[in-house]
């Protein structure tokens, strides 16, 4: 039987939180590129949104730069660890988490000032999904809401994708995998405007398992920005999608 949903439980969300080698640099160089647009925009105050919110990263940094956070998760285990992890924090009266399935519900109307789905979640969508999934976010965002979808790049020739998938599994997100204008051009037609590409984590597996396991998340920016003056950007594995609505 051909398989066309992945599906993670608790053990795999733990696993994810404790990320080491090239998947624990993803996922800095990732946090990197959303905290970079935060800045950018100058955005202070407000409700967010994480689809696909997985281990709770972006909502608990959201909530605890002062914003009120709202993580949705079709699965219950990510749920549950992000009410675990969650509960002890200082800040978290202004988390929400809900196990909640973004294909089948809807998301509240106008009520957000950012909606990121990070770690390649959109590329878990059937290619059908895309369209009912941007307009959902689109319709989900304030007036000069931002969106942040952060892909998998198909063009990149060192695609490695996270260590946890199995073969099955990756061959499902490659094949489900969308280059970055033809992306663009969906987030476009969703009725958003200012839309912007940043590809980033440029080097193969291999050579982010090789970096210093006690690097902090500036030392491994700061070496990624260096390998960026000599690598050719659309060969980063991964891309941030970022679009506005008017």
């Amino acid at each position: 039987m051909t398989r066309d949903t992945i599906e993670y439980d608790y053990v795999d969300y733990v696993d994810y939180d404790h990320a080491c080698g090239a998947d624990k640099v993803k996922k800095i160089l990732e946090f990197e590129m959303v905290r970079s647009r935060v800045n950018v925009w100058q955005i202070q105050h407000g409700d967010t949104l994480d689809i696909g919110c997985a281990t709770g990263r972006y909502p608990l940094w959201f909530a605890q730069q002062g914003f009120n956070a709202t993580g949705y998760d079709r699965s219950p285990d990510a749920i549950r660890f992000c009410r675990e992890r969650s509960a002890d924090k200082p800040y978290r009266s202004r988390l929400l988490f809900e196990t909640r399935d973004i294909v089948a519900a809807d998301v509240p109307t106008e009520s957000f000032i950012v909606i990121t789905s990070m770690m390649g979640t959109v590329n878990h969508l059937d290619p059908r999904q895309r369209a009912p999934f941007l307009a959902k976010c689109t319709r989900g965002l304030q007036s000069n809401g931002h969106v942040m979808l952060s892909c998998w790049n198909p063009q990149s020739p060192h695609q490695g994708l996270l260590s946890l998938y199995d073969r099955d599994e990756k061959a499902l997100l490659l094949h489900r995998l969308l280059p970055a204008d033809k992306m663009a051009s969906l987030v476009l037609a969703a009725g958003l405007i200012d839309v912007t590409i940043h590809y980033f984590c440029l080097l193969p597996d291999d050579s982010y398992d090789s970096w210093p396991p006690d690097l902090s998340d500036e030392e491994v920016a700061a070496l990624e920005a260096t390998h960026a003056e000599l690598t050719p950007s659309q060969s980063g594995q991964m891309y941030l999608i970022t679009g506005r609505k008017p």
